[in-house]
């Protein structure tokens, strides 16, 4: 039993901490984006940032599509969790 409330504590943590990094990444992505397309050829840096700004389609790999699962996730485990306590107090 001990064991089973670790695991679940490690996931927990997990969860919040890859959550945390893709909404911070794509907080410093935006603010960071240049605003003018001629500003922009030029300023990308040699960043995981910058890479990210300069390839949309490994920004949509690398942050979108991980961050849905997790939701997806969250919410799947939240409708479960629902239907377990109604059914103990039912």
């Amino acid at each position: 039993m001990k064991s089973k409330k670790i695991i679940w504590g490690v996931i927990f943590g997990l969860d919040i901490g890859l959550t945390l990094f893709f909404l911070i990444t794509t907080i410093i992505m935006l603010a960071t984006m240049p605003s003018n397309i001629d500003i922009a050829l030029n300023y990308y840096q040699d960043n995981y940032i910058g890479y990210l700004q300069k390839n949309s389609n490994m920004f949509l790999v690398l942050i979108v599509i991980p961050m849905l699962v997790l939701f997806v996730a969250n919410a799947v485990g939240l409708v479960i969790y629902a239907l377990k306590t109604r059914k103990r107090t039912a």
